[in-house]
């Protein structure tokens, strides 16, 4: 399966703000995080709706595959 353009935005998004959750400001990074991955799980539930969890899993696989 391809991820919808839109998914890996948002994949993109969540790798940046793991990347900056090791800053300073821990706190403020950390809310950035959980809203990068809430937006992730939205994106994923508005375009494959009906995905199991281990076809959920595998598409976080690919997403992790693509952005190495």
């Amino acid at each position: 399966m391809t991820p919808h353009k839109e998914i890996i935005e948002a994949f993109q998004k969540k790798l940046a703000a793991d990347d900056m959750a090791s800053d300073f400001y821990y706190g403020a990074n950390k809310a950035r995080v959980t809203r990068a991955d809430n937006e992730l799980a939205k994106k994923i539930n508005k375009h494959y709706p009906d995905l199991s969890q281990q076809e959920k899993i595998n598409l976080y696989a690919e997403l992790y595959k693509a952005a190495a």
